[in-house]
Order: structure tokens, then sequence, then C-alpha cells
């Protein structure tokens, strides 16, 4: 561009100013496309990984994830660990502790648990009642009430 505009002002003729015009109109197209190739990318970069609009303003306010990085935990015995790896070991070890079963059962306890708890009895009538056959009136009066299409506990 730069030579075409020196070489125009050496000569001053319509030909060189020609191709400062056309050359100029190529820079323009292809600045252009690279425009809207770019803004094309961003937009797949932001809503095709199926960010939020908001999402953009959030990234750009706190862009490094970092300080979302564990940098140090403690130990058992009370020192400081660094290294990646022995922080996950830790929390393994943690969680593995946390959720370990510590209930060892008594046996005699149990029993004895068992044979002095009161628990509530049927009455001879609720037993009867529970144990009966279900009737055709019983049955039509329940599905009867049911909304269209819908299936008996759906």
């Amino acid at each position: 561009m730069a030579l075409l505009e020196q070489d125009h002002q050496n000569t001053a003729d319509n030909q060189t100013l020609g191709h400062i015009h056309a050359r100029l109109l190529e820079f323009q197209d292809t600045a252009l496309e690279e425009i809207q190739h770019l803004g094309k990318y961003a937009t797949s970069r932001v809503y095709g990984e199926g960010d939020r609009p908001g999402s953009v303003l959030a990234n750009l306010i706190h862009p490094s994830r970092e300080k979302n990085v564990i940098q140090a935990v403690q130990a058992v015995d009370g020192s400081e660990l660094r290294d990646p790896e022995l922080i996950v070991a830790r929390f393994r070890e943690y969680y593995q502790s946390l959720y370990a079963s510590r209930f060892t059962p008594d046996r005699e306890g149990l029993l004895d648990y068992l044979t002095h708890i009161t628990m509530p009895q049927l009455t001879d009538a609720d037993r009867e009642t529970l144990m009966a056959l279900l009737t055709l009136e019983e049955m039509d009066g329940v599905l009867g009430g049911m909304a269209d299409g819908k299936a008996p506990m759906g």
C-alpha cells in the first residue's frame, strides 16, 4: 500500500490511483472477512459451549480459575502438604475415614434390645380386615375416582 501511494505521489497518474483504490478495496474486504470470522469464533466459543451471555462478563471479571485450586492442606501429623498428589491422597484418606463403618454389632446387646422392645400389635379385627380380599365395589370406587389417562400409583 505504502509503495503504491509513493508511486502515485511521484507520478500522479490515474492508473496508479486506480491500483491504490483496488488494493484498498481488497484490504477492506479482507479485513471485514477477518472481523466476521473472529466474531463467529467468539460467538461459538461463548454460546457454542453452553455458556450464558453473562458468563462472558463473569469470565472477564474473574479470568483466573487458579484461585479455586487448593494450594495446601494439613496432614494428620499437622504438617502442611503442598504437592497436588499428596493433597488428593489426604482428601481420599479423610473421606474414607469419614464414611467408614465404625459399628461393630454386639450380638448379646442386640438380642437383649429385641426381647425387651414393645412393638405395637394388630388386633384380630384389624388383621382380618387387612387380609380380606378386595371387593369389586372397592376396586370400582378407587379406579373410578382416578383421572382419565392416569395409572394407579402414577
